[in-house]
């Protein structure tokens, strides 16, 4: 666990206000919807990279599903936020900053060198297929979730280390395949230089492999209503999670 350096006004922040959260939809502090929520939750969590310990969950599909997000450290976390066919992730996604603005990828790039997922990972990972996502949707049991989870964190304060108990709600999708077994997607929102809609959200996207005319590329979508694929709306340079796929 890696150890974080703060000051008594940050402890007490972090101990009481900001990452304390009710059962509503929206915890009860100002902090919830902004970069500074944002902020305090990549703090208080261990920030040590898994992304290469992939696990592959036969769910009784065609091909099987990561049990964790790209970049992420857990089935809960959020992983890292791309624009669709870069393979490093920004500080911030723009239109501006884009890299294939104009740029025609192909219809899908799942595999090849602007796959994030097959650069990153190697060893068979590539991102989804429109028709792979629909499959998901299709086929598995979509059960929307809600929970609190206790999370520890050692920071030091006046030199002394000090063991932190963070209340975090997470929000996220229990995909229930054919076979029985499941995977979890958190709601995981989206990432621009505009709007920056991370935990706690109300709903999840991500990219799929497949694009759609110029601009657009298909997302799977889903929320505590429904579950979907659509590619209007979302432009290939919005920040979304990938979550991986292999074959069997």
């Amino acid at each position: 666990m890696k150890t974080k350096f703060v000051s008594l006004a940050t402890l007490f922040v972090l101990c009481v206000g900001v990452v304390s959260c009710n059962d509503d939809d929206t915890p009860s502090n100002s902090y919830a919807n902004d970069n500074d929520y944002n902020q305090v939750y990549e703090l208080v969590k261990d920030t040590c990279s898994t992304a290469d310990a992939m696990v592959a969950v036969d769910l009784g599909l065609s091909v099987n599903w990561s049990a964790k997000n790209l970049g992420a450290i857990s089935s809960e976390d959020n992983g890292t936020y791309y624009a669709w066919g870069e393979i490093s992730a920004k500080e911030t996604n723009s239109k501006e900053n884009y890299a294939y603005n104009g740029v025609n990828l192909g219809d899908n790039i799942s595999g090849t060198e602007y796959d994030a997922a097959t650069q990153r990972l190697g060893d068979g990972w590539r991102m989804p297929t429109k028709e792979e996502v629909q499959e998901l949707l299709d086929k598995c049991i979509w059960i929307w979730e809600e929970k609190i989870v206790i999370e520890q964190d050692t920071i030091q304060v006046e030199e002394k280390d000090t063991i932190v108990d963070v209340r975090v709600k997470y929000t996220h999708c229990e995909v229930v395949g054919p076979n029985g077994k499941a995977i979890y997607l958190p709601a995981v929102g989206t990432e621009t230089d505009v709007t920056t809609q991370r935990l706690p959200t109300k709903f999840g996207c991500y990219w799929t492999a497949s694009s759609s005319g110029e601009l657009d590329a298909w997302t799977m979508q889903f929320s505590k209503d429904t579950h979907i694929i659509k590619s209007e709306g979302y432009r290939r340079f919005v920040g979304q999670a990938i979550r991986p796929v292999k074959n069997k």
